[in-house]
């Protein structure tokens, strides 16, 4: 899974509750050294990005997802 983070941070993460628990390590880093929150999109990918948004509204992280067409990469 690629997540762009907060200043393009990009995160390559295993598909396991011990990944996107480090990742909710690095947002909450990332909150707390910025103001507010950081906008977090995440690319849709049919039904597979499902349980990791949930992952995250249960943990009260909004994802913003997209679909890859409409994500400009630099």
């Amino acid at each position: 899974m690629k997540v762009v983070l907060f200043l393009l941070m990009t995160r390559v993460v295993a598909h396991t509750l011990e990944g996107l628990a480090s990742l909710l390590d690095v947002i909450r880093e990332v909150e707390n050294v910025s103001v507010g929150r950081p906008p977090i999109v995440l690319e849709s990918t049919g039904h597979y990005h499902t349980p990791i948004v949930q992952y995250f509204e249960d943990r009260r992280v909004f994802i913003n997802y997209r679909e890859p067409s409409h994500i400009v990469s630099g």
